[in-house]
């Protein structure tokens, strides 16, 4: 009888041990990662819009430069206390066109943005 109940206490052991084990591993991210950028796929999206525009507005007051808005090429967004988004972005200087990798940061709420990155590729 006590083997029987060892047997058994051994095999439930084994079993917990396995469930915990499958329970606890992550699902398969199917490439993305946890907490990283996500490709924005919609960026004539109103919102993406001026927000582009506001990082080279705030570009030009922060630099005391004369950039012109051309359009947004490429974007991204991470959520963390708010959302950071990283846009790529054309603009022209003195009429020549040149990208620019810019990161903005918008608080939970949309009420602060806040330039981080600018520069150009």
């Amino acid at each position: 009888m006590k083997t029987t109940q060892s047997s058994l206490l051994l095999l439930l052991v084994v079993i917990y041990s396995l469930i915990s084990t499958f329970a606890l591993s992550p699902a398969p991210s199917h490439g993305a990662v946890v907490g990283g950028y996500k490709i924005i796929k919609d960026l004539k999206e109103p919102y993406i819009q001026d927000l582009s525009k506001f990082v080279v507005l705030q570009y030009n007051k922060q630099e005391k430069s004369n950039l012109k808005y051309v359009n947004v090429i490429k974007g991204q967004m991470k959520v963390v206390a708010g959302v950071n988004y990283r846009l790529v972005i054309a603009a022209k200087r003195d009429g020549k066109l040149n990208i620019y990798l810019a990161v903005v940061y918008v608080r939970a709420g949309g009420n602060k943005k806040a330039l981080t990155s600018f520069h150009k590729v």
